[in-house]
């Protein structure tokens, strides 16, 4: 159970497990399991997200307003759900975005795209 949603939560987020690690023990993993057990593993990368990931990007902020998953988000912005992951996860700045792909995205959530950039 534990390496199933630790692999999963590894794929999705694109985190070294070095770094989850830091902050995802298994003991905390063990302690989630009776509240999320039937909860599907996105649940899962929420609450570990919110673990892992310290500060919450404008976008994932937004997005998570209009009720969007990332998924969702991308088929709405025709972005792809990886530069969505990674622009939330910080590991691509969002600041440096082509103009075209904030607007999209800025678009799909209802926000100028100002909203979206990281001050």
């Amino acid at each position: 159970m534990i390496l199933k949603v630790l692999a999963y939560y590894q794929w999705y987020t694109g985190l070294e497990f070095e770094t989850i690690g830091k902050y995802l023990l298994p003991s905390k993993i063990i302690e989630l399991y009776h509240p999320l057990h039937e909860a599907d593993l996105e649940k899962f990368v929420d609450v570990a997200n919110e673990i892992v990931i310290q500060k919450e990007t404008n976008l994932a902020r937004y997005r998570k307003n209009a009720n969007m998953s990332q998924l969702t988000l991308s088929r709405y912005s025709n972005v792809s759900l990886r530069s969505i992951q990674l622009y939330e996860q910080k590991q691509l700045d969002i600041n440096m975005a082509p103009a075209n792909k904030i607007l999209r995205l800025a678009r799909a959530l209802g926000c100028t795209m100002e909203e979206l950039l990281e001050v």
